[in-house]
């Protein structure tokens, strides 16, 4: 959930980017504003609903002054008081949910920034400021970055380098929009090697500027929306729609002046400043004794056990946190496992056996530590152990960030004389959907450990080629690497000269199905699976051509080429049913196919040739 508390961060802190308007702000002038900041988490559409927002609203008043200028260089000082925070909901601070919340954090301490022709050069902070203080500063900072005619340009602030569009309605109104921001600070933050495993993240950022005929900033107001959806099932998305308010209420006169021949001369006159990033800060929570997760190990026993709860949740992160802390040694981790173990065995009355679980919290935890100590607890040669060994397994081949130490004990591991067959099958495919995680980051691509169990897997799988229950294993664990290169070694499997077994063409064709549409879909491979499909060379089962057949349809197929399937009628009533379904799916993704006649024509011909495929078939077994 870390990706979510960053976004609200930004929602609560966070006030929209202007720049490049040649906003006048006066010397000896103080600028007060009116400013609000409302962060609302819900389900997407809740707003649009009208449902009561869920979330803080921070309120205070700002003060702006021009403390030094030369040109359009300008060094102003903001100071904020009078902030409060309350809840989004409109309701009396009495019977807020943050009341009890001290509201006197802010700020006695100003901050200086660098204003430049409406950008932001340079952000100047005492370092005295808490950090959602400081959070909020530079979302007001931010804020003062304008520009007053239309074009696009990149900007820097705290939403990242984004791209910035604006538009001048007439004098005194600007629109503003950003796309396509990066984060810095967090770099990959809503990434993950697996796709499945990711999350999808959309965001819109809108904001609109009045400017006054003193050409003084006279208000704005943005509306930021973020939709965060897990890959694995979008439909419970969240949504943080963030909505900020700047009203000037008056101009005073008044201020500091600051004497300097340059920016850093007038800040060197001030004194006691540093320069600030103009990116957000994370709260971070004081480091807990994680061992205590531990001593309390048997109250959260039935938590655990209790799936699909929040309270297993919070359990198993609890147990997650120590297994990643420096606190669990190798010695700690299997001392842990080990007296589960010696417990489970003398159960006493009531006893809980949570030693699944600890194996999959500590395979995931993905440290050196953990992947040692698992090494050494786990029995792989003990047949009445394979169930545990295969959680395991299972849970390291879901891993996102492998260590190299763990992807060559796993190849270590599968070189051993390991005797339940389904096991040894098992340590392969784990070790090929470990190399896959290693291909998706260019970086560890490189890695002298990825190359050489890349280089040994291929080499092994040659060396099984009298033994096919070997070559199986092998050519499984490469279809899960999903190596790009491997299509090579997959369509010599396919020729007329290979001559393999049905179920090693079958093996085949489905580790083929696991690569990138962009790699399988060449000329040779397409010819080499419509030979099989149409059985050019010898007999194949119905799986088989379905198998072949599903490559290709895969592939964007021409119409003619659709045409060709109807032509071919050597099918039988089953692959002839599974070809005419599959072109309606198809047709049902692929906007180009839906809207072909020729496609529709073919799936109308395709379910009457199969009628008449089952009336053959029929008219065969009575004569």
């Amino acid at each position: 959930m870390k990706w979510l508390i960053f976004m609200y961060l930004v929602g609560l802190s966070y006030v929209f980017p202007m720049k490049g308007l040649k906003l006048e702000y006066i010397p000896g002038t103080v600028y007060t504003y009116t400013y609000e900041t409302v962060a609302a988490l819900s389900e997407p559409g809740d707003i649009a609903r009208d449902r009561s927002p869920v979330g803080p609203k921070v309120s205070a008043v700002v003060r702006l002054t021009v403390v030094w200028e030369e040109g359009e260089s300008q060094l102003l000082k903001l100071q904020l008081s009078d902030v409060k925070l309350s809840s989004a909901e409109t309701r009396d601070r009495a019977h807020s949910a943050f009341s009890h919340v001290p509201t006197s954090l802010a700020a006695s301490h100003p901050t200086y920034f660098h204003w430049d022709a409406g950008l932001v050069a340079q952000l100047y902070t005492a370092g005295e400021d808490s950090i959602v203080v400081e959070n909020l500063k530079k979302g007001v900072v931010s804020l003062l970055q304008l520009q007053t005619e239309t074009g696009q340009r990149q900007e820097v602030d705290v939403s990242g380098t984004c791209v910035v569009s604006y538009q001048v309605e007439d004098d005194l109104t600007v629109h503003k929009s950003k796309s396509d921001c990066i984060r810095h600070d967090y770099p990959g933050e809503f990434s993950h090697v697996k796709t499945l495993l990711g999350v999808s993240v959309s965001s819109s950022y809108d904001s609109r500027y009045d400017i006054n005929t003193d050409h003084v900033l006279q208000g704005a107001s943005s509306a930021d929306t973020h939709v965060f959806a897990p890959n694995l099932r979008k439909s419970i998305a969240s949504q943080v729609t963030s909505r900020q308010t700047l009203t000037l209420k008056k101009t005073a006169a008044g201020g500091d002046k600051v004497q300097g021949s340059s920016i850093e001369g007038a800040v060197s006159a001030i004194g006691g400043l540093q320069t600030e990033a103009l990116k957000l800060r994370l709260q971070t929570k004081k480091q807990q004794n994680q061992s205590d997760v531990i001593e309390t190990l048997p109250a959260l026993k039935p938590d655990i056990v209790r799936l699909a709860s929040v309270s297993s949740s919070k359990a198993v992160l609890r147990l997650l946190k120590f297994f990643r802390s420096g606190e669990a040694t190798k010695e700690k981790v299997l001392e842990i496992l080990r007296n589960e173990e010696r417990q489970g065995k003398k159960p006493e009355k009531d006893f809980i056996n949570i030693l699944p679980y600890l194996v999959e919290v500590a395979a995931a935890a993905q440290t050196d530590a953990s992947t040692d100590a698992l090494m050494e607890f786990l029995k792989f040669d003990d047949d009445n152990a394979v169930a545990l060994t295969e959680i395991y397994l299972l849970a390291t081949a879901f891993t996102s960030h492998p260590s190299e130490k763990l992807l060559l004990g796993l190849w270590a591991l599968s070189r051993r004389e390991v005797t339940s067959t389904k096991l040894r099958e098992s340590i392969l495919l784990t070790v090929g959907a470990v190399l896959n995680s290693f291909m998706q980051d260019a970086a560890r691509r490189e890695s002298e450990a990825f190359k050489s169990v890349r280089a040994s897997l291929q080499q092994s799988l040659e060396g099984c080629a009298t033994d096919e229950d070997c070559y199986l294993s092998h050519l499984r664990a490469l279809g899960n690497a999903g190596f790009p290169e491997s299509v090579a070694t997959f369509l010599k499997l396919h020729t007329a000269e290979a001559n393999l077994s049905n179920t090693v063409v079958v093996e085949s064709l489905k580790a083929l199905r696991k690569l990138d549409r962009r790699h399988i879909c060449t000329e040779e491979m397409k010819k080499a699976t419509w030979d099989i499909y149409n059985q050019y060379y010898r007999g194949y089962d119905d799986v088989i051509r379905t198998l072949a057949a599903d490559v290709l349809l895969e592939c964007d197929p021409p119409s003619s080429l659709l045409r060709r399937f109807i032509l071919t009628n050597y099918s039988t009533a089953e692959v002839n049913s599974y070809i005419g379904e599959k072109m309606k799916d198809l047709a049902r993704r692929n906007e180009d196919m839906r809207n072909s006649r020729c496609v529709s024509r073919l799936c109308s011909q395709y379910s009457i040739q199969q009628v008449g495929s089952v009336q053959n078939q029929q008219h065969r077994r009575e004569h």
